[in-house]
């Protein structure tokens, strides 16, 4: 269970024509957060709320998808999903893995680094050249879900970035919250070079 605070690291990842594609979120539990928070519920709000809109622009021929979610401070709160198959969309023609549809949140200071998600296994359905194409609203819907609050029965988990240059070793201390990300999100074409064959995850 959760202490207010607290915040939760989920890693989503799964498999683009033999790459793993990784992408990490966090979600705090607020100070006035309830005792009863935790990862498993999390886990659900997330995978029900979330992901279905990422599946909308992913090829239906992506797989080995997981999702991982922990409490920073207590590792004992963590919870675990996974299934063969992830994408949904059987329209247009799969991009490579390092190809990617960035998603990046505005800064809500100066000095504040920009926050970034970046999702590859799309397909040519949203993208025209180096444009990206809102078909069915399919890319807004993700930029607003990403600034979504989660909540259930009172009981809330923000989104929001921590600081990883002094992100505590886990189950020793609760990471920096460096700043909330409820805030509007752009997208564009983007490429990430570790995804590219026999490069990495």
């Amino acid at each position: 269970m959760a202490n207010s605070n607290d915040s939760y690291q989920i890693r989503m990842q799964y498999t683009v024509l033999g790459q793993q594609c990784v992408n990490v979120f966090w979600y705090q539990v607020p100070a006035s957060g309830m005792e009863s928070n935790n990862a498993a519920e999390l886990r659900d709000l997330f995978n029900n709320n979330i992901v279905p809109f990422i599946n909308n622009i992913i090829s239906a021929n992506v797989d080995d998808y997981r999702l991982d979610v922990i409490n920073w401070r207590d590792p004992q709160d963590s919870s675990f999903l996974s299934d063969t198959d992830f994408g949904e969309s059987s329209l247009g023609t799969m991009l490579p893995s390092f190809v990617t549809m960035t998603f990046r949140s505005q800064r809500t200071a100066p000095g504040k680094r920009y926050s970034y998600k970046r999702f590859a296994g799309i397909t040519s359905t949203h993208i025209v050249g180096n444009t990206p194409v809102d078909n069915g609203s399919d890319l807004s819907n993700i930029a607003d879900a990403l600034a979504v609050t989660l909540e259930i029965n009172q009981r809330v988990y923000a989104p929001v970035q921590v600081k990883t240059s002094t992100l505590p070793h886990m189950g020793t201390g609760q990471p920096t919250v460096s700043m909330g990300l409820g805030v509007s999100w752009d997208f564009f074409v983007g490429s990430q070079n570790s995804r590219k064959p026999g490069v990495g995850a």
